[in-house]
């Protein structure tokens, strides 16, 4: 299967149901680094994140759910042992800054030595704003999660597709919904809004 055939099929989908008559029908594809929104296809993460793994293993969220998982690994992300997954979004944004570097550290095998390389200012629902690498943000995301799994072991056990995705969407961003980056929000928000003209 080519390696964006998904998004091509779902462009055609839409677009055969729509020259026939139906106009209730949206499509949603990933950015792909490539992928243009049209009148009737919105495009997840456009102009910022590669694919739904790049919005939903995010820094941020991946940090919650480690600490949720396993609250000892607090320290190894540079949090007090005590910090427990819902204090994280209580911390000041420098101290979140921090651990979202960490991570990234983690997943993309940067030595601390290593300046960040260039980054995204990125928007949560609830008004936090961090930065984020262009080198996580458009990592093709099963790659993504590969690395992700291959930095922080505990993340093995959701060995199933789309485990750890649905591991983040619920419990993580079910408990904390301000923590949704914010272009999964702007996304559905489009949707909706073309739904209702």
């Amino acid at each position: 299967m080519e390696q964006h055939s998904g998004c091509d099929q779902v462009k055609h989908l839409v677009n055969q149901l729509r020259r026939g008559g139906n106009d209730t029908v949206y499509g949603l594809i990933d950015w792909d680094c490539q992928n243009e929104p049209t009148e009737w296809v919105s495009v997840l993460g456009y102009n910022e994140r590669y694919a739904i793994e790049n919005c939903l293993l995010d820094p941020l969220l991946v940090a919650i759910l480690i600490v949720r998982t396993e609250r000892k690994l607090s320290s190894s992300l540079g949090l007090n042992e005590n910090t427990t997954y819902k204090d994280i979004p209580k911390l000041q944004p420098d101290t979140l800054q921090a651990v979202v570097e960490r991570i990234q550290r983690s997943v993309l095998g940067l030595a601390e030595s290593e300046a960040m390389p260039v980054s995204t200012e990125v928007s949560y629902a609830g008004g936090l704003k961090l930065s984020v690498t262009h080198q996580y943000l458009r990592c093709p995301g099963h790659e993504l999660e590969d690395k992700m799994k291959k930095a922080y072991p505990l993340l093995n056990r959701y060995q199933n597709q789309g485990s750890l995705l649905k591991e983040v969407i619920d419990p993580v961003l079910f408990e904390l919904p301000e923590l949704a980056p914010q272009v999964i929000i702007s996304c559905f928000t489009e949707l909706l809004r073309q739904r209702s003209e």
